[in-house]
Parts: C-alpha cells; structure tokens; sequence
C-alpha cells in the first residue's frame, strides 16, 4: 500500500527545519491538508510517497522542492 507523506516549511525557514505535516494512504486527504497548513503559515511542500516494505530514498531528486 502507497502512503503518502506531506512536508512543510513555514516562510524564511531553511528546508532543513521542513515538518513532517500530515500522513495518508488517500492523496486527496493530502490535498486538503495541504489548504489547512497554508492557513497556518506553511508557504513550502513537498509530498514523499513510500511503499510499505521498502526502504525510502532520500536522495531521490523527485523529492526537492515539489
């Protein structure tokens, strides 16, 4: 099963101190949580996605700034 994970960086914060913001197995879930970490002051996102079982890639380009 896929889930996907939404990061968040709040203005002039370094992409090092991005949070962890929501987890969903449903990307529209993903979406909406989106809306509401913009309304709280997240300016910066990211979604990561990881297969249960295998390992995550870090370093995975894809991930940098979506």
């Amino acid at each position: 099963m896929k889930e996907y994970v939404l990061y968040g960086n709040k203005i002039n914060e370094p992409d090092y101190m991005e949070d962890i913001i929501y987890t969903s197995f449903n990307p529209v879930e993903i979406s909406k949580a989106k809306t509401l970490a913009t309304k709280k002051g997240y300016v910066k996102f990211r979604v990561a996605t990881h297969v249960e079982g295998s390992k995550p890639n870090f370093n995975d380009p894809k991930l940098i700034n979506l």
